[in-house]
């Protein structure tokens, strides 16, 4: 089984709890998730969940990039055992970033739950809310 394939159901519960509103969720997600890809690809891993980090309640209209980076976290965090003390997914990319043999592997982590959350939002109505 795939490695994404293994957080699909930890992704539909982040996505239920984290970013859904009585089931629907806001069709802003779906750019943000793939922008989210693509920045860390062009621009590094902490400099796109800085801008995410930065723009997390900028603007009403939207959807908040906060709530996506927690259901993102949500998933990252199910993969552990004892779950990371980090609050939020920006601390913990930035302490694990710090550690030259994990850089690689939590950049992994994370492109692997945006990909499950990606997929997860496919399974709920998507509106523009």
């Amino acid at each position: 089984m795939r490695a994404v394939e293994k957080l699909i159901s930890s992704a539909i519960i982040a996505v239920e709890r984290k970013m859904a509103d009585r089931g629907i969720v806001n069709k802003a997600y779906k750019g943000y998730i793939s922008a989210l890809g693509a920045g860390i690809i062009q621009s590094g891993l902490l400099p796109t969940l800085a801008m995410y980090k930065g723009n997390e309640e900028s603007d009403k209209k939207k959807a908040e990039t906060g709530h996506l980076l927690s259901a993102i976290y949500a998933v990252v965090k199910s993969k552990y055992n004892p779950k990371p003390v980090e609050e939020n997914l920006f601390d913990f990319a930035l302490t694990k970033m710090q550690q030259p043999d994990k850089r690689q592997e939590v950049i992994t982590e994370i492109m692997d739950a945006s990909i499950a959350i990606k997929l997860a939002i496919r399974t709920f109505k998507l509106e523009e809310l």
